[in-house]
């Protein structure tokens, strides 16, 4: 089953820098205050740094089991085929 789209092609390429004119129209985004967030979700700064170190643990003890797991993967020529 083929199917097709119709949107037009993109003739120009994109440019990822603003001209002088369009710097009007910029707007720079704000975080949402903590109030904005339900109670029932809030943590506490105790929470989030005990978390944190949690994940910091993890990773270190992924990154130990990535050093151990490396395999030596040179051919064994001494053993007959």
């Amino acid at each position: 089953m083929m199917v097709s789209m119709n949107t037009p092609a993109r003739t120009a390429p994109r440019s990822t820098t603003l001209d002088a004119g369009d710097t009007a129209s910029v707007e720079q985004l704000t975080l949402l205050p903590a109030t904005s967030t339900p109670a029932r979700f809030r943590l506490s700064k105790e929470t989030c740094e005990r978390g944190m170190r949690h994940v910091a643990e993890i990773r270190q003890m992924l990154a130990d089991r990535a050093v151990d797991a490396v395999v030596d993967i040179r051919p064994d020529h001494d053993q007959a085929a």
